[in-house]
């Protein structure tokens, strides 16, 4: 499947690498180097977001079980305001926030499990 638009071409060029080593880190150097969109990604890109920017642009967002934070990234590029995301890994929910805090991406994240989004506080932004 051959699917680009300005948020994949962007996320490529910008954020893959650099997320990539932030989570995984340094070891994962020669993955990061060599980052590929696959056809099944693409598909779930298409399904998930493309499909749903209307419950996406400009909307506020929480991202339960954000594993490497790749999604909230993306969703972010497509025109979320902000995004929260849950992730029972602690690792991983440390590594997104430093990677967030060093692009100044509206996204930050909690190590939680998804029952954590019951005690989070409403906010305005």
């Amino acid at each position: 499947m051959i699917y680009t638009d300005t948020a994949l071409t962007l996320f490529n060029k910008k954020y893959a690498k650099d997320l990539i080593l932030f989570v995984f880190g340094e070891e994962a150097e020669l993955y990061a180097d060599d980052f590929k969109f696959t056809d099944d990604f693409l598909e779930k890109y298409r399904d998930t977001i493309i499909n749903n920017l209307e419950h996406i642009q400009n909307k506020n967002i929480i991202d339960i079980g954000a594993n490497t934070g790749v999604w909230a990234v993306l969703m972010y590029l497509n025109g979320a305001k902000k995004i929260i995301c849950i992730e029972p890994r602690k690792q991983f929910a440390d590594r997104i926030n430093k990677f967030a805090k060093k692009h100044n991406l509206p996204i930050s994240c909690i190590h939680g499990f998804h029952h954590d989004v019951f005690s989070l506080e409403k906010t305005d932004t």
